[in-house]
């Protein structure tokens, strides 16, 4: 018996020295916690995500018929390899030039918000559009076939981003 007793003493102190620090250690934490100053928290709308604003003039999207004619020249500016590719990929150049055409006409029916996001489209675009033109002008022959519509392009896509046009500066 005297083997049992010595045991449970052993495990009961045991306990206890483990047990009673975490207790106060545990409300000492409380204590710290529950007399920190409360901060008022106030509600927050959702910021709404900024949406690209849409220029519409007589019911047409300019802004969205600037961003495709201009996809489409680029694409079809890719496309370009040589004299032939040229010639297949002149409607597209053609439908984008027309496009573009509308879109200049309009440029004087926009607000001057309308006019900074029709100017923001086209000098983003510019770069690329510029790179590639002189890249495929570069192509034995092309230059004779696409400097017609081309040009002209170049000419009002600078007007509306409101950059002097390179056109017949060696660009």
């Amino acid at each position: 018996m005297t083997g049992d007793r010595t045991a449970r003493n052993t495990t009961t102190s045991n306990w206890a020295y483990w047990a009673i620090p975490l207790i106060v250690l545990g409300g000492l934490l409380w204590y710290l916690f529950a007399n920190l100053p409360q901060r008022e928290q106030v509600a927050q709308w959702p910021t709404p995500p900024a949406q690209s604003q849409s220029v519409v003039v007589k019911g047409v999207d300019v802004k969205n018929t600037l961003g495709d004619s201009l996809s489409d020249l680029r694409a079809s500016l890719q496309s370009i390899t040589d004299v032939e590719s040229t010639k297949a990929a002149r409607p597209k150049l053609e439908a984008a030039k027309t496009l573009i055409d509308k879109v200049s006409r309009m440029a004087g029916q926009l607000t001057a918000d309308q006019r900074k996001t029709i100017t923001e489209v086209v000098a983003t675009a510019m770069p690329t559009i510029n790179r590639l033109t002189d890249k495929v002008l570069e192509i034995p022959g092309v230059s004779d076939v696409l400097r017609p519509t081309i040009d002209p392009v170049k000419t009002k896509l600078a007007d509306l981003s409101g950059q002097p046009s390179t056109v017949g500066s060696g660009r």
